[in-house]
């Protein structure tokens, strides 16, 4: 397909305020209103490559309104407590899809011209959580949580194609829903920090791929599917179960090398897939592209005025690029560096790279084995200034 035209508005407003309610709370009062509008126009079934059948055009728009209140209390020298809900209500309306024909024997005739209901609903979400200090040195901390997550116009209203691979819009899907838990313990020596954090999650309604059908055929949607792609459609599974934990560690040097930092991350995703109905294929497998395993670290000397240096390491892990866990994407392991270096007060030139020895980090794999890759080694070289 060839997309020639996107346009796409979004626009929100927020108020809060802060009344004074004791020196031991802090009381946070507010609301908020997004609205967001967007069109897709574009051509698909192309013929020999380069003449397009037929042209789509779809669209739609969200909107989402909501109050909430937040309080946070020192309830003690070392415990401090804190709490809040919010309620949103949401709408999705003016969706449509319409498609047409360009060439003979019927050109312009209408092929599709849907027009989808409005839809309504509200949401509840809250939020509690503490953080005692066990010591000068160790503070736990936990909190447990609902939210919410409309879907996005692109997944209500726009395909999309990856190869000879087509994936249909869901004008039907549902708000996902999480809920989910943490503990976690910091350590802070002053010049070591380490933080510990465990986790689970279930996200309700989480909106997928789902793989339906294969190719060669006509499918809602998409239109003309080969031999070589398959049919998929955005829907919401009944949940995606989450658990694992994140380590952060940041190491101050400063002793040693004035300006000197350190740092270095580290987390394990343990994800399963729970589904039934049409999406009952994927029942128990891993979500796509989702990895176990993420690790980041980083060495920093940077002075106030920009002047410095500094290094980062982030490995990604295996995982699998579609929704039945057939294709994999490797793992990767890059590098990225920068320089700075102030002229004066006023300016000060930097230069970037990412990727230093271009690995290969593949983000995509089409049916085909046709495989997409994210940037290659980039650098970059600019000029900041500050004007007074």
């Amino acid at each position: 397909f060839e997309q020639f035209n996107v346009p796409s508005t979004g626009l929100g407003a927020r108020f809060e305020v802060r009344p004074p309610v004791g020196e031991d709370v802090e009381l946070r009062i507010g609301g908020d209103w997004r609205r967001t509008e967007g069109t897709t126009n574009e051509n698909f079934f192309f013929l020999d490559n380069d003449t397009p059948r037929r042209q789509r055009r779809a669209g739609g728009s969200t909107a989402t309104f909501g109050g909430f209140v937040e309080a946070s209390v020192q309830a003690s020298d070392a415990l401090v407590l804190t709490g809040g809900g919010r309620l949103d209500f949401w709408s999705i309306d003016n969706g449509f899809r319409k498609e047409i024909e360009l060439i003979n024997p019927f050109p312009g005739s209408v092929r599709t011209d849907a027009q989808f209901a409005k839809r309504n609903g509200s949401e509840f979400t809250g939020r509690g959580g503490f953080a005692f200090d066990a010591s000068d040195q160790i503070t736990l901390r936990g909190a447990a949580y609902l939210g919410w997550r409309l879907p996005t116009l692109n997944e209500l209203f726009r395909p999309f194609r990856v190869g000879p691979d087509a994936t249909a819009a869901n004008e039907l899907l549902e708000p996902e829903r999480v809920k989910g838990a943490e503990l976690g313990l910091d350590w802070d020596s002053g010049y070591v920090s380490i933080g510990l954090t465990a986790f689970y999650n279930e996200l309700d309604n989480a909106v997928a791929n789902v793989t339906l059908d294969s190719g060669p055929g006509l499918f809602p949607g998409v239109g003309f599917v080969s031999g070589a792609g398959v049919f998929r459609q955005r829907q919401n599974l009944d949940n995606i179960r989450s658990k694992g934990i994140e380590i952060d560690t940041e190491f101050d040097l400063s002793e040693l090398v004035e300006d000197l930092l350190i740092r270095a991350a580290y987390s394990y995703v343990d994800a399963e897939v729970n589904a039934s109905g049409a999406a009952a294929g994927v029942n128990g497998f891993r979500p796509a592209q989702i990895p176990k395993h993420n690790a980041s670290a980083s060495v920093r000397w940077e002075q106030s005025n920009g002047t410095g240096a500094a290094l980062s390491l982030r490995y990604i892990g295996g995982q699998f690029e579609d929704d039945q866990n057939s294709r994999s994407l490797k793992d990767a392991l890059t590098i990225d560096g920068r320089l700075g270096f102030a002229v004066n007060e006023r300016l000060l030139v930097e230069g970037r790279i990412e990727n230093l020895f271009n690995a290969r980090i593949e983000t995509a794999i089409s049916s085909n084995g046709i495989i997409e890759r994210a940037f290659p080694r980039t650098f970059w070289i600019g000029l900041r200034t500050k004007i007074e």
